[in-house]
């Protein structure tokens, strides 16, 4: 499991005090059940995007594993000029987009990255967990109702959790 927590901001973003209990709780019952985690924390766009391709290196090349993925930070998302809903996860450094919106958006991760990462991960199971505020659109290439579960539980399998909408 790769846990990822973001809570003190630095360019604008209120600091989220709950994160680093919600962080702790998380790493401690994946432990319980026997999951092998890896803790980040206060990271940029760059060290988050790492902490990624790490981790995917890593634990994501073997088919049997299955690979649980939690983030919990600020996410945010923008309309394009053209009517396009874009979610964002937010990292330590990266503006507020309502002051700096080219900033904000050199500095923060889309989530169409997440679903980059989703397919390089070669494990036959992947869950990725936000507890962030986004738009309920993110993930429309990827939504999908399972037809019978031990028939999509012997396929690979990508599914996404997020905690809220863009409201």
């Amino acid at each position: 499991a790769l846990v990822i927590g973001i809570s003190d901001y630095t360019e604008g973003w209120a600091d989220l005090q709950g994160v680093k209990n919600d962080v702790e709780a998380v790493e401690k019952v994946l432990n319980e059940i026997g999951f092998n985690v890896v803790v980040k924390e206060n990271l940029t766009k760059e060290g988050t995007d790492q902490a990624f391709v790490d981790f995917i290196s890593e634990y994501g090349q073997d088919p049997d594993n299955r690979l649980l993925f939690y983030f919990a930070g600020h996410g945010h998302t923008v309309k394009t000029s053209f009517g396009e809903v874009i979610g964002y996860i937010v990292p330590i450094d990266a503006p507020n987009p309502h002051t700096d919106l080219t900033g904000f958006q050199s500095k923060s991760m889309p989530m169409s990255r997440i679903e980059e990462y989703a397919k390089l991960t070669q494990s036959k199971h992947a869950i990725f967990f936000f507890d962030a505020c986004f738009s309920g659109s993110l993930f429309s290439l990827s939504r999908a109702v399972p037809e019978v579960i031990n028939y999509k539980t012997s396929k690979p399998v990508r599914q996404f959790i997020t905690s809220g909408s863009e409201d």
